[in-house]
C-alpha cells in the first residue's frame, strides 16, 4: 500500500509512475503491475523500503512474467499457503465424493460409455447425411474364410438401412457376420473382388472391427469356445449355488431380493416418465392438425403422396435426432409460461440452439414434426399459428399467422 499511495501522489499524464494491485488471471495469482515507480534518487522518503522488496514475478514455471509484474516473498508466501490450503480441501472433497460413489461406479462407467458411443454415432449419421453419404447393400455374403463351392458356407443378404444391434445365441455366428461385412467392405473400396454375389459399397473413411485376439475362425477357435472348457453343468446364479451347497435359506432370501429389485426398478421407471398435461394436449391438437391438412393435400394431389405424422418431444438437455437433418421440420416451443411459440425450419438443430440461447429457453420443451417440403412445413406453420388460439393455446407469434402465399415443391 505504501507503494501504492506514492505512485498516486505523483502521478502524472506525461509519462509518470504507474502502479496498481492486479489479479493475473493466466497465472491465478495476485501481483503488482507497475512502470517508472523507482526512484531516480533513493531519499528514504515513504515507500522507497517497500519498493527494494519487490522483486521480479515468476509463473509456475520459473520463467519471468514479464517487466512491469512485480511481487515480494511475503506475497509469495502467502499465495502458496493459499494454493496449498486449497489443494488439500479439493483432494478432501473429491476423497469424500469418491466414497460416495464407490457403490455406482461400475454405474457411471457404463453411462458413460454409452454416452461416448451414442455421441459418436450421432456425430456420424449427422455428418454422412449432410454430405448425402448411403448405406452399403451386399447379397449373399459368406465368410471370406469358407469356400462356397464346398456348400458349408450360408449365405446372408445385408441391407444396412440404420444402426444394427446384431444379436444370437453364443455360436450363432455374429462375429462371423460382423468379419465378413468388414472384409467386404475393405475390399469393395480398394477396388477388389469381395466375398458375394453382388455388392453395392460407398466409399468408408475409415473400417473398424473389434475382436479379441485369440480369434480364428479359420482355425476353429473363438472366444465361446475358450470358455465353454470351464462351464458348469447349471450356469444360472441360483442353481449353480444349491449345486454347491449353498443352504436353500440363503438362496431362497437371494431369490426373493432379486424379485424385489426388479419390482422397485419396474415401478422406478414408471415413476421416472414425464407427466405434463399441456404437452400431451398440445401434441395431440398439433398431430390432429397437421393429419387433416397433409390429407387435404394429398386429395388435391399437392403432395405425392400421403405420410405419416409423428409429434416427436426433444428434452431440455436433447438434440434432435441426425433423422432431421436436411429435411423440412415444423416445430412448437412449449415455454415455461405455457405460452407457445411454432415455427418451420430445414436446419432443426441450429434453430433450437438459437432457441435455447436465449434467457429462460433452456428448459423449454419442443415438438417437432418432419414434413415433406418447405412449401408444406411454411403452409403447416401458417395453420397451426391461426387454429391452435383458436384451441385455447396462448402464442407469441401471432403475426407470423399473416403469411399466405405458398408455392408447392
Amino acid at each position: 500500500m505504501p507503494i501504492i499511495s506514492r505512485v498516486k501522489s505523483v502521478m502524472s499524464t506525461n509519462g509518470g509512475p504507474k502502479g496498481e494491485i492486479c489479479y493475473a488471471k493466466d497465472h491465478e495469482a495476485v501481483w503488482f503491475k507497475g512502470k517508472r515507480f523507482t526512484p531516480n534518487v533513493w531519499a528514504n522518503t515513504p515507500g522507497e523500503q517497500q519498493i527494494k522488496q519487490l522483486k521480479p514475478a515468476i509463473d509456475s514455471k520459473g520463467r519471468k512474467v514479464g517487466e512491469e509484474w512485480f511481487t515480494t516473498a511475503k506475497v509469495e508466501n502467502a499465495l502458496n499457503r493459499y494454493h496449498e490450503a486449497a489443494k488439500n480441501k479439493v483432494l478432501e472433497l473429491l476423497r469424500g465424493l469418491s466414497s460416495e460413489l464407490q457403490d455406482k461406479i461400475n454405474i457411471l462407467v457404463f453411462c458413460s460409455t454409452v454416452l461416448i458411443i451414442a455421441k459418436a454415432l450421432f456425430g456420424h449419421v449427422s455428418e454422412a447425411r449432410r454430405r448425402g453419404w448411403m448405406l452399403p447393400t451386399i447379397s449373399h455374403l459368406f465368410p471370406y474364410w469358407l469356400d462356397v463351392n464346398q456348400g458349408n458356407a450360408i449365405l446372408n443378404d445385408v441391407h444396412m438401412r440404420s444402426l444394427f444391434v446384431l444379436t444370437g445365441p453364443n455360436g450363432g455366428g455374429k462375429s462371423s457376420i460382423l468379419r465378413s461385412v468388414c472384409a467386404a467392405a475393405l475390399l469393395g473400396i480398394c477396388g477388389l473382388m469381395v466375398p458375394s454375389a453382388s455388392a453395392v459399397i460407398p466409399h468408408f473413411d475409415s473400417i473398424m472391427l473389434h475382436m479379441k485376439a485369440y480369434d480364428s475362425p479359420a482355425d476353429g477357435k473363438s472366444s465361446f469356445q475358450r470358455l465353454m472348457d470351464g462351464i458348469c453343468r447349471e450356469s444360472l446364479a441360483f442353481q449353480t449355488a444349491r449345486g454347491e451347497g449353498m443352504p436353500d435359506l440363503i438362496i431362497k432370501r437371494a431369490e426373493e431380493l432379486y424379485l424385489t429389485m426388479s419390482a422397485n426398478n419396474r415401478q422406478t421407471s414408471m415413476s421416472n416418465e414425464p407427466s405434463n398435461p399441456l404437452r400431451r394436449e398440445v401434441e395431440s391438437t398439433v398431430t390432429v392438425i397437421c393429419k387433416k391438412k397433409l390429407l387435404d393435400l394429398y386429395n388435391k394431389s399437392s403432395i405425392p403422396e400421403l405420410v405419416d405424422v409423428f409429434c416427436v418431444a426433444v428434452g431440455a438437455r436433447e438434440q434432435p435426432p441426425p433423422s432431421t437433418v436436411g429435411r423440412s421440420c415444423i416445430y412448437v416451443i412449449i415455454r415455461s409460461d405455457n405460452k407457445l411459440y411454432v415455427g418451420q425450419t430445414d436446419d432443426l438443430v441450429g434453430r433450437l440452439r438459437a432457441h435455447r440461447s436465449k434467457e429462460g429457453m433452456q428448459d423449454a420443451t419442443i415438438l417437432y414434426i418432419v414434413v415433406p417440403g418447405k412449401s408444406v412445413a411454411c403452409q403447416l406453420e401458417t395453420l397451426l399459428i391461426n387454429q391452435l388460439p383458436l384451441k385455447g393455446f396462448k402464442l407469441i407469434n401471432k403475426a407470423d399467422g399473416k403469411h399466405r402465399n405458398f408455392g408447392i415443391s
